[in-house]
């Protein structure tokens, strides 16, 4: 993967030992970009996952993009609907990444967001996020995002003009930066990032942004009961390039709704001249019944001398008090996942395209699993949730994992959780670790009383030849009854017999500055006993402007 610049490339030096530790299961919150970073250097979540959650955590997620959530662990995998038995993390996660700002208006508004941080320490680094969101009635509207890296790297990520409307033959027109997936995304998906990205606020950054989904257009329609989406896309960097073309034409109606997905994906290396080119065609269908639903797609992908079948089934079915989530996922040995954003776990291995000198990584060549989520409603305020997974790469490479939680409401604003996590990982490839086994307890408490809102948990870690750690947990949130907030969080990850060997701390206040203006205040430390750097602080100032 061809990443380069500023926090994120502090990841990406993380890259190859996180990748083996992360968890497809989890029990993590994360709020903020900040704390995904942390969640990345602590092993709670892969790259691949950081860049796709990074990408939420800013731009947030709306009834048209649910599907992202199929990268947060626990919650992803299955996109909730109106009857869904939802479990607290799940609750947690749809709030915090919901995206803001989604209602119509019939004159100009605009949102304007800076946050500018700085290190407190020697060196004295800083870098900011900004973005913009501006609407002309409940049709047009205009987004962006500009960010600037502690290495001075400064880039436009992201910039979207867009047309909607409730009916008609063309319904959204998306110009730009945007995020799409072709029915359960075997063929044409969100993959995150695979290019790198201009080092400076120029036009090469302005024409091809720092963004993980697609660059150029997309129209999505309707003509009768069918509804149509057609896709054109160009992103490169100094290598290569890569041009993507899609189509998508789908029953919108009735118990069966069957549709078809054609597309390209041309690779080009640039610098040589040489391309390779993919073509993929996929069948898809969604059956509605009273109970639930359930997704089925088949793709066949042709070009550079291969030829890969790949299929993806999902679904979910209640019953009285009880309701269960599957999904099962294949992919062929040769499958080139360039635009491919269906369901898998984090079994990531390295491809290579020769005849373009292309390398990425890989996380649906040749991978088959199954996952499987059950929520059973015990008693009228007692939930009991399980999640199973299963995923293989082939017999050297393999991820299982098993997850239980027991939920009681002991009131409308007290809830206790028990929670088991286990994780059974097999790696034997070369330069890679080999049977890693990881169990994780917690026992949790939620209060919420409308102003005032407080989650803690005490967990212990055990993992094979390891010792065993504790963990602490507290963040507590107070709303004032004007328009302000208070915010601690305080996570005391690794306790073990030495004492303290990681603890992450940050404390955010906002407040209504004027009519329009909202000001925020974070300070964050952090400690790492075995780091260098043992002590880190950062400061961040955020204002928010609404026009």
């Amino acid at each position: 993967m061809r990443i380069i610049g500023g926090s994120v490339s502090v990841c990406i030096v993380l890259f190859f030992y996180c990748h083996t530790l992360a968890q497809e299961l989890s029990t993590v919150v994360i709020p903020s970009e900040d704390e995904l970073i942390e969640a990345l250097r602590q092993g709670e979540i892969s790259y691949y996952q950081f860049l796709i959650l990074q990408e939420i955590a800013e731009n947030g997620i709306d009834s048209t993009s649910q599907y992202l959530l199929d990268e947060v662990p626990n919650l992803a995998w299955f996109r909730p609907v109106d009857t869904s038995m939802l479990v607290p993390l799940e609750e947690d996660q749809r709030a915090g990444f919901a995206s803001g700002g989604g209602e119509n208006t019939s004159t100009v508004s605009a949102v304007l967001r800076h946050r500018q941080y700085q290190r407190l320490e020697e060196g004295e680094e800083s870098w900011y996020r900004t973005s913009g969101d501006i609407r002309w009635g409940d049709r047009y509207r205009f987004n962006y995002r500009i960010n600037r890296e502690t290495n001075g790297a400064e880039r436009l990520v992201g910039r979207t003009f867009q047309y909607r409307r409730k009916d008609g033959f063309i319904r959204q027109v998306d110009l730009g930066s945007f995020i799409t997936r072709c029915g359960l995304g075997t063929a044409f998906g969100y993959r995150g990032k695979l290019m790198a990205f201009s080092r400076e606020f120029d036009s090469e950054s302005i024409l091809f942004p720092d963004c993980g989904g697609y660059n150029g257009i997309r129209v999505e329609g309707a003509v009768g009961s069918y509804k149509y989406e057609n896709l054109a896309s160009i992103v490169r960097d100094s290598t290569h390039s890569l041009t993507s073309a899609a189509a998508m034409f789908r029953h919108s109606e009735g118990s069966w709704r069957p549709g078809v997905i054609v597309g390209l994906n041309r690779l080009k290396n640039r610098q040589t001249g040489e391309s390779v080119s993919f073509s993929a065609v996929g069948l898809y269908n969604r059956y509605l019944y009273g109970a639930g639903h359930l997704d089925v797609e088949l793709s066949r992908q042709s070009g550079n001398g291969s030829h890969a079948l790949s299929g993806v089934i999902e679904g979910r079915h209640r019953f009285a008090g009880a309701e269960i989530r599957y999904a099962a996922w294949t992919y062929g040995d040769d499958a080139v996942a360039l635009t491919t954003g269906s369901k898998a776990a984090s079994l990531t291995v390295a491809d290579t395209i020769e005849t373009v000198d292309f390398t990425f990584s890989s996380r649906r060549r040749g991978q088959e699993g199954l996952l499987v989520k059950t929520v059973v409603e015990l008693a009228h305020a007692l939930k009991f949730e399980n999640s199973l997974l299963y995923a293989e790469v082939d017999v050297r490479r393999r991820n299982r994992q098993y997850s239980s939680t027991l939920i009681s409401r002991c009131s409308p604003r007290l809830q206790l959780e028990l929670g088991y996590l286990g994780t059974w990982e097999k790696r034997t490839s070369s330069g890679s670790f080999g049977d890693r086994n990881r169990h994780r307890f917690r026992l949790q408490a939620r209060f919420n009383s409308g102003l005032f809102s407080c989650r803690s948990y005490i967990g212990l870690d055990a993992e094979n030849q390891q010792p065993n750690n504790v963990s602490l947990f507290t963040t507590v949130r107070y709303r004032f009854p004007g328009n302000g907030e208070i915010e601690a969080w305080s996570n005391l990850g690794e306790i073990d017999s030495n004492g303290v060997q990681y603890w992450y701390f940050f404390v955010r206040g906002k407040q209504q500055l004027m009519e329009r203006l909202e000001g925020a205040v974070k300070l964050i430390h952090s400690y790492r006993r075995d780091s260098k750097d043992s002590h880190s602080a950062t400061v961040s100032l955020e204002l928010i402007a609404k026009l």
